[in-house]
């Protein structure tokens, strides 16, 4: 398998070990679609190929818009250079390292915790 997905307390990791087809990114979100009402965050770290497939990236989207759609977040980690842009402008977060994306989670729960207890 070429992906493993951990779920934590605060958010689910998506490991990848190797390049992804769109049809495994599909394996991926129907497994966390599950638990994305529990947990609905998602770090994805990722290993790229050079060139991006359109249906994989498309699939990187869609899942996305899921985990907004369940308030949450999708953060990958592992980026290229080269890809960030491409990420970016497709609405996908981007962070270097799995540490500051685990804290970039933390950080957001709070932030929405705090709007919630400002708005009532």
């Amino acid at each position: 398998m070429a992906f493993e997905v951990q779920a934590e307390q605060e958010y689910n990791l998506v490991h990848i070990t190797e390049e992804l087809s769109a049809g495994e990114v599909i394996a991926i979100s129907s497994q966390l679609s599950e638990g994305l009402l529990e947990t609905p965050y998602v770090i994805v770290e990722i290993i790229l190929p050079e060139e991006l497939d359109s249906d994989t990236i498309e699939q990187w989207e869609n899942l996305n818009e899921l985990v907004l759609d369940n308030s949450g977040l999708m953060i990958f980690v592992g980026i290229r250079d080269t890809q960030q842009n491409d990420f970016e402008e497709k609405g996908l977060t981007t962070i270097p390292s799995l540490d500051e994306a685990i804290d970039y989670v933390f950080m957001d729960r709070l932030e929405k915790e705090l709007d919630e207890d400002f708005s009532d």
